[in-house]
């Protein structure tokens, strides 16, 4: 695994070849975090970035926080903290009132599309919609003044889904996708467990 340091660009910063601590916490019903800690001298790389990308899964994560920490020996380590790509839907407020039927992937679709990709001023640079899964059952709702990134993961809760931001770094792109888990518990016989 490669673990890389991207500027606000998505253009590479540099690596970070070793490490004493990753955490990559991924969330299914709201946004994820990570943690990284790392040699001293990468504080500067660290704190100039903006996203972390790993190469091994293609997640990226917003950079929020570059520190100093001590280990239990006393040494500095550089660390830096930050949360999933998904929060990028976060930055986004579903403004007016919204009346909504469909799927809660067709909704997430729409509202995503509506508030970070079609309006110029909001636009989310390189975010894409995925592909159509065709997943969920059809509601009506209406939302006013909600954080669109959290107001999709309630919507999308009730329904066992959720979407997170997966990131096609050949070509740059943020790309949307609503997915559903699977029922692997003992009182099914479909999925294995």
């Amino acid at each position: 695994m490669m673990i890389y340091i991207l500027d606000e660009n998505r253009s590479i910063l540099g690596p970070v070849k070793k490490f004493s601590s990753f955490i990559w916490f991924p969330q299914y019903y709201e946004t994820g975090t990570f943690e990284l800690h790392t040699q001293p001298e990468l504080f500067e790389l660290l704190n100039s970035g903006a996203w972390i990308y790993r190469s091994d899964t293609g997640a990226l994560g917003r950079i929020r926080k570059a520190s100093y920490t001590m280990t239990k020996k006393g040494d500095r380590e550089a660390c830096v903290k930050g949360y999933t790509a998904d929060q990028i839907l976060d930055e986004r407020v579903i403004d007016g009132q919204v009346n909504v039927t469909g799927t809660p992937e067709a909704i997430a679709r729409t509202l995503v599309n509506k508030y970070c990709i079609s309006q110029t001023a909001r636009k989310i640079p390189g975010l894409v919609l995925g592909t159509l899964q065709g997943l969920g059952t059809s509601v009506t709702t209406q939302v006013t003044g909600e954080v669109l990134g959290e107001w999709l993961h309630e919507l999308e809760k009730d329904q066992v889904m959720s979407h997170r931001i997966d990131y096609d770094f050949v070509n740059d792109r943020l790309v949307l996708n609503v997915y559903q888990g699977k029922d692997r518990t003992q009182n099914q016989s479909v999925n294995s467990w």
